[in-house]
């Protein structure tokens, strides 16, 4: 029953900001565009200058990813009546994370901490998305709930009582 409560609230969390496109927009847009920052300026210099300096992408990859894992997790456990599991999943997400981390610092300029980084982004950016999937904010509205209802629809009442 327990490992069911887990793995419903990860699927819906999964599953329920993908009908949301300002959701997707924010996540593509702010946390892999503006958020990664410095790992496009390091790949867009490096492209220029025709170089490749692996160790400068694996410096920019370590620092982005436990930033977002780690802004995820205490998002994630201010959320009320999370599931204690979800809560002890997210800091267990971010030991293992931190761990990628350090992992990468001491193998880098090799290219196993190249991997490493490209494994933690993704589980950091998996954390952040499961933070954020009830996220008001990110969500959209139906347009016919912002007018009201049915702009189409014949409005309740009569105008008999008035001089037209």
């Amino acid at each position: 029953m327990h490992w069911r409560i887990l793995f419903g609230f990860l699927f819906t969390r999964v599953k329920s900001p993908l009908s949301h496109p300002t959701f997707f927009l924010y996540f593509v847009g702010a946390v892999i565009g503006a958020g990664s920052l410095g790992l496009w300026v390091t790949l867009i210099s490096q492209k220029l200058r025709g170089a490749w300096d692996l160790s400068q992408t694996i410096n920019a990859l370590y620092t982005y990813f436990p930033a977002v894992a780690f802004v995820s997790a205490l998002e994630l456990n201010l959320i009320h009546n999370l599931p204690r599991s979800v809560r002890v999943l997210s800091f267990v997400a971010c030991g293992v994370i931190g761990s990628l981390a350090v992992l990468c610092g001491f193998l880098s300029p090799h290219t196993s901490a190249l991997w490493l980084g490209i494994g933690g982004s993704v589980a950091a950016v998996a954390l952040w998305w499961f933070a954020n999937a009830e996220n008001e904010n990110l969500r959209d509205t139906a347009p016919q709930n912002a007018v009201g209802g049915d702009p189409h629809a014949k409005p309740a009442g009569s105008n008999s009582e008035f001089k037209l």
